[in-house]
């Protein structure tokens, strides 16, 4: 803990507290926190150790046709998280290849969920294919921590979320549930659209998708 007090605050006093507040805020920015401690872990007596896996390589890989897509159904049947950006102008054809995609999915008893970016709010998108997920699978909520649970349910009746990090570690949470529950596929529409904060969580996501 010492060393990191030196190495940013270097000859200033700070408290432990002040070390505290600036893990949690990082544990937010990586979607993690305190209690589940997937990214940053304490270490009682030494400190806090960065146990997330880095990986320098692509958030996800292109698609630019049908047989692209549907090896994402394919890795989900094999257990594979995997991220796919369609390359393709908006319009008719993009839409026909997410919709036959989503459509496949529920076909083969795979969960889906779909966001469109088109709606009218921060996040939005992102709360569309969260109470997708909600109403497909309400257990799937009951799983999540009691503040992403509080969370969920504000926003899914319509009211704003508290703050944009906790909405996007609730959107972790119960994303990773449905993985854990034998997958899920995300379909998002229209991300030229999307507003940053929606950017960020579809990056989240995407990285999420390598190991979940």
């Amino acid at each position: 803990m010492e060393r990191l007090l030196d190495e940013v605050w270097g000859d200033r006093f700070v408290s432990d507290n002040a070390l505290a507040s600036r893990v949690a805020t990082a544990r937010a920015a990586l979607g993690d926190d305190g209690r589940t401690q997937r990214e940053i872990r304490t270490v009682h007596g030494r400190g806090y150790r960065f146990v997330a896996e880095v990986d320098d390589g692509p958030a996800a890989r292109s698609a630019t046709s049908a047989s692209d897509l549907h090896a994402v159904l394919e890795d989900l049947r094999e257990g594979r998280g995997s991220a796919v950006l369609v390359v393709a102008p908006p319009g008719r054809a993009r839409r026909e290849l997410l919709d036959e995609l989503y459509a496949d999915a529920g076909a083969a008893g795979i969960l889906a969920a779909r966001g469109r970016m088109v709606q009218l709010g921060v996040l939005a998108g992102v709360v569309d294919a969260l109470d997708g997920i909600g109403q497909r699978r309400p257990a799937l909520v009951e799983r999540v921590p009691d503040g992403c649970r509080s969370e969920l349910a504000t926003v899914f009746a319509g009211g704003p979320p508290s703050t944009i990090g906790r909405l996007q570690l609730a959107a972790r949470e119960l994303v990773l549930a449905a993985a854990e529950d034998g997958g899920i596929l995300l379909v998002l529409h229209d991300l030229e659209m999307a507003d940053r904060a929606t950017l960020v969580q579809v990056e989240q996501w995407a990285q999420l998708a390598r190991r979940a």
